[in-house]
């Protein structure tokens, strides 16, 4: 930050604009570089098949608790 510039309300609104811009464009330019979509694909893919185990296991673990027709029936 410049010395002269006390506080960031005094920054001019042209400033702020001028540097979202900047900050937009090399986030989206570095998300392109490193293939986020295709990472992100990847995550929702995993977590969506990680997913069904632990729900298995807690309908296992509640049906051991509460008995069968709780863990089976609708929920409440």
């Amino acid at each position: 930050m410049r010395p002269e510039i006390d506080s960031w309300h005094e920054i001019s609104p042209t400033h702020w604009a001028r540097r979202l811009k900047i900050i937009s464009i090399k986030s989206l330019s570095a998300w392109i570089d490193h293939r986020g979509d295709s990472k992100g694909a990847a995550l929702a893919f995993y977590t969506l098949f990680s997913m069904l185990p632990i729900l298995v296991l807690a309908i296992a673990i509640a049906g051991y608790f509460f008995g069968a027709e709780a863990a089976q029936g609708p929920p409440v």
